[in-house]
C-alpha cells in the first residue's frame, strides 16, 4: 500500500549551488600555521532575472583540510585558495584596525 499526500504548490527544481557557510580555520600544529576551509553548499533556483528562489534543493560539506597540501584532483586549484584566504585575512585584519577588536 502506497500512501500520498496531495500536494498544494509544485516543488521548485534546483538549478544552481552557492556557499551558505565557507568557515576558515587556522591553527598552530607542531611550529606551523595550518588553515583548513570547510564549504556548505546548498541547491536552489537561480531565476532568469537573477533572483533566487528557496528550493528544496540538497546540501554538501566540501572540506579541505591544509590550504598548503590540496587533493590531487583539486591541486590546480591551490594557488587561487591560498590568494584567496590570504586576502580576506588582510581584510579582516583591516577591520581589526578600525574597530579594534582585539
Amino acid at each position: 500500500m502506497q500512501i500520498s499526500i496531495a500536494m498544494e504548490t509544485t516543488p521548485k527544481i534546483p538549478n544552481a549551488v552557492f556557499p551558505t557557510q565557507i568557515i576558515i580555520q587556522s591553527g598552530i600544529h607542531s611550529g606551523e600555521m595550518k588553515t583548513a576551509v570547510t564549504a556548505m553548499l546548498q541547491a536552489q533556483k537561480l531565476n532568469v532575472d537573477k533572483s533566487w528562489e528557496e528550493a528544496y534543493g540538497r546540501g554538501a560539506v566540501i572540506q579541505v583540510h591544509d590550504i598548503l597540501k590540496l587533493d590531487s584532483d583539486i591541486a590546480p586549484l591551490q594557488k587561487r585558495l591560498q590568494n584567496a584566504v590570504q586576502e580576506l585575512a588582510e581584510i579582516i585584519g583591516e577591520i581589526n584596525k578600525v574597530r579594534k577588536t582585539i
